[in-house]
């Protein structure tokens, strides 16, 4: 922090920082969905003709519901640890976050603590993400869903993403 002058940018590190940790639990929110949308196609309890209504719904579900359903799918029990340190980090993150670092936000040092909190919590949230993937495709393997086919659903959506936005 003390690299970066006292003019406002200080601030503005913190907010992106906080920013960007709040995007991987979004993220992670996602690979979650993911994740049970594929453990729903692997014991038959989504269609491909219903898995938009149930990308929907979980889409609806909190990160603690969808936490819930994984653990209705048996999945192990180191990750779901994981997943709910997550969820607690999350949760702390989006509302106490800028409450309980009300003081530190006063000062450069204070500031560098806000950083090393937002920077655990990215960390602990992609950790997290990698752990719902690894699952998710250890599940999907035997029916092809596999790291190079996710890897070529991705390049399809970057070629069209470079076409321009969508309205």
């Amino acid at each position: 922090m003390s690299d970066l002058p006292d003019d406002g940018t200080q601030q503005k590190e913190v907010f992106a920082r906080y920013g960007a940790a709040v995007y991987f639990a979004q993220v992670l929110e996602h690979g979650l969905v993911n994740l049970l949308i594929v453990a729903k196609q692997a014991t038959g309890q989504s269609t491909p003709s219903s898995i938009d209504d149930d990308f929907e719904k979980l889409f609806r579900l909190t990160m603690g519901a969808l936490l819930k359903q994984t653990e209705k799918a048996r999945l192990t029990v180191a990750d779901t640890e994981l997943w709910n340190d997550a969820l607690k980090r999350r949760n702390r993150l989006a509302h106490h976050y800028f409450r309980d670092h009300a003081e530190n936000f006063m000062s450069p040092e204070g500031r560098d603590l806000m950083l090393e909190d937002a920077d655990a919590a990215r960390l602990l949230f992609v950790e997290a993400d990698e752990a719902a993937t690894r699952v998710m495709f250890s599940i999907g393997e035997a029916w092809g869903m596999t790291p190079d086919a996710a890897r070529a659903v991705f390049e399809e959506m970057e070629a069209e993403a470079r076409k321009g936005p969508k309205r």
